[in-house]
C-alpha cells in the first residue's frame, strides 16, 4: 500500500466502529485471480472474508488493462462499492513505472466478517491475460476484556 492511512488513522477508524473494545489489528490481503478477459466480456470472482474477523479495506491493486471496469459488491449488505462499474485506474494505480501498486481508497471501507465480496470485471479493448485484483487492508479481531 502507498500508505496515506497511518496506523493511528486505522486505529481511530476502528474505534469509531468498535468503541473501546480490545482489538487486534493485523494486515491482510484478499487476492482474486480473474484469468483472461476478452473485450466486452464480464468475469465474476468471489472471495470469502474470514469468519472470525471483520476486514477494513484500505486499498486495491489491479493487474490488467486499465480500461477494464470493476464493480465490487459486499454480499452481507448487498452494497455495491460504486454505483456502477468504474475504470480499473480509478481503483488502483496503473502507472507503468509502478505496475500493480495499490492505490488507497479515499476512505476505509468496513466489511463484516464472514461476508463475501464479488468482483465483477468488464473487459475493454483487446483480450487481457492474467488479470488479478487484490484487496488490501486489515483484519480486526475483537479480543476478550
Amino acid at each position: 500500500m502507498q500508505g496515506i492511512f497511518t496506523f493511528e488513522d486505522i486505529r481511530s477508524y476502528c474505534r469509531s466502529i468498535y468503541g473501546d473494545k480490545n482489538l487486534l489489528i493485523i494486515p491482510n490481503a484478499y487476492p482474486l485471480a480473474l484469468g483472461s478477459i476478452a473485450d466486452g466480456a464480464v468475469v465474476n470472482s468471489q472471495v470469502q472474508i474470514r469468519a472470525n474477523a471483520d476486514f477494513i479495506l484500505l486499498s486495491v491493486s489491479f493487474t490488467g488493462d486499465p480500461a477494464s471496469q470493476i464493480l465490487l459488491t459486499d454480499s452481507a449488505s448487498g452494497e455495491q462499492f460504486t454505483s456502477r462499474p468504474v475504470y480499473a485506474q480509478d481503483y488502483a494505480c496503473l502507472d507503468a513505472s509502478t505496475p500493480g501498486v495499490a492505490r488507497d481508497l479515499p476512505y476505509p471501507r468496513f466489511i463484516a466478517g464472514n461476508s463475501s465480496i464479488t468482483a465483477q470485471v468488464v473487459g475493454d479493448n483487446a483480450t487481457v491475460a492474467d488479470v488479478y485484483l487484490t484487496m488490501l487492508g486489515v483484519d480486526v479481531y475483537e479480543l476478550g476484556a
